[in-house]
Formats: C-alpha cells, sequence, structure tokens
C-alpha cells in the first residue's frame, strides 16, 4: 500500500512526520485541503494544546492516531454524498 509521509513541527519545534495511506491523502486533496502539510500542523497544534490544558498525558503516536481518524471524518462529512455511489 502507498503511503504518504508528512512533516509538521512538533510541539518543541523540532521536525517531525505523520504517515496517511496515499488515499487518505488524495481523499483530502479532493475535499479541499490544498496544503496538506498545514492541515496536519493545526491538527497537531490543536490536539497538542488541548492534551496540555487538560493535563492528559499524550503521545505522539495518539495524536497522529487521532490525526489520521480525524482526516477521513474530515473526508466523509464533506464529500458529495452522489460522489460515494
Amino acid at each position: 500500500m502507498d503511503k504518504t509521509i508528512v512533516t509538521f513541527n512538533d510541539e518543541v519545534g523540532e521536525k517531525s512526520t505523520l504517515t496517511f495511506d496515499k488515499s487518505t491523502a488524495e481523499g483530502l486533496h479532493y475535499v479541499g485541503v490544498v496544503d496538506l502539510h498545514a492541515w496536519v500542523q493545526k491538527q497537531y497544534d490543536e490536539r497538542s494544546a488541548a492534551a496540555r490544558q487538560s493535563k492528559v498525558k499524550f503521545t505522539r503516536r495518539g495524536i497522529g492516531d487521532e490525526i489520521r481518524s480525524n482526516a477521513l471524518d474530515f473526508i466523509l462529512n464533506h464529500i458529495d454524498d452522489s460522489e460515494l455511489d
């Protein structure tokens, strides 16, 4: 299965990566996400900030899993139902 690797900056400014199935990355682009790197950065920033505010211990893997799950939800919520037939 083909993969798409997206780079972003973690909470301390270090470069990190998140891997998507190629079909998920293409789906995000199809529903209007033009800059996948910026979309992932925003998702990561929001999740890591929420985790810090709630004082919940979080892992990069856990946040990555949430972002991948959110990507699929985002695609399903933004695709025209007629395109699913």
